[in-house]
């Protein structure tokens, strides 16, 4: 059984974890201030416990994903959400991450998404941690998609979710 998690979890682990962890280069949002944003992610975190649309754990992941980076509901910070509720939901769901080394995170990557960069975060520690920071530069930059199609891209995702993620 798929568990998971409402906005009071964001407001009480995520939006913390975020300012005390995660802006030392960039500042993040007052997230709690801003009342669409904090609607819209409502919305997906109440949507992804729907089995009609998306009926396994990684295209629940990949909708996480997708939805909060691809959509940009915040002013800022949405990719660096995105990867924490996509965090959260893992350890919710007490979900392993195949361990694999730097070369292996980009060559699934790259198969997805041949004309991307792969970026270095010093701030980020963790192949895992950068193989989600690259992935949530391509959710939220559509130029690297490789379609202009959302249902594709997020297929996509759940795709490479299926191979790094066991349950």
């Amino acid at each position: 059984m798929i568990r998971y998690f409402d906005i009071t979890a964001c407001v009480q682990f995520g939006f913390p974890f975020i300012l005390d962890e995660l802006t030392q280069s960039e500042p993040a949002p007052d997230y709690l201030s801003e009342t669409n944003g904090m609607k819209e992610l409502g919305k997906v975190l109440a949507f992804v416990q729907s089995d009609e649309y998306y009926s396994s754990f990684s295209e629940k992941s990949a909708y996480l994903i997708c939805s909060i980076a691809g959509s940009q509901y915040f002013s800022n910070g949405n990719k660096r959400l995105s990867i924490v509720i996509l965090l959260m939901f893992l350890l919710k769901n007490d979900v392993s991450v195949l361990r694999l080394d730097r070369s292996q995170y980009e060559s699934v990557f790259y198969t997805h998404f041949p004309t991307y960069t792969w970026e270095d975060n010093i701030q980020i520690t963790g192949t895992h941690q950068q193989f989600l920071y690259n992935l949530s530069i391509v959710i939220g930059d559509r130029s690297h998609w490789g379609t202009d199609d959302f249902t594709v891209l997020r297929k996509k995702v759940a795709s490479i979710f299926d191979q790094l993620y066991i349950r």
